[in-house]
């Protein structure tokens, strides 16, 4: 399925992203959410995002709480300050 992802905020919809080719709303707001998280440089951790079908009205949105979890690489090969990356969506309650 494809969606739209955006941060959950005031102006949510105005300029939503397509997510396409995705299992679950869950999988299009994980996907969104890395894309936010490596385009950033790791520097935002946690978002609110709003995912909805793309033949549906915003209002139709599912939101999820998005947070990376970083970790120490404890691999041997890992480098000096190396980490680990979990993707932790939620949809929220």
């Amino acid at each position: 399925m494809d969606f739209f992802a955006n941060i959950f905020d005031e102006n949510v919809g105005a300029d939503p992203s397509h997510v396409s080719r995705c299992a679950s709303p869950q999988d299009a707001a994980t996907s969104y959410f890395k894309d936010i998280f490596e385009n950033s440089n790791g520097r935002i951790r946690s978002a609110v995002v709003a995912v909805w079908p793309v033949t549906s009205p915003v209002e139709h949105r599912i939101v999820f709480d998005a947070d990376a979890v970083l970790t120490p690489c404890m691999e041997p090969d890992a480098e000096p300050g190396e980490f680990d990356v979990f993707l932790d969506v939620r949809e929220r309650m």
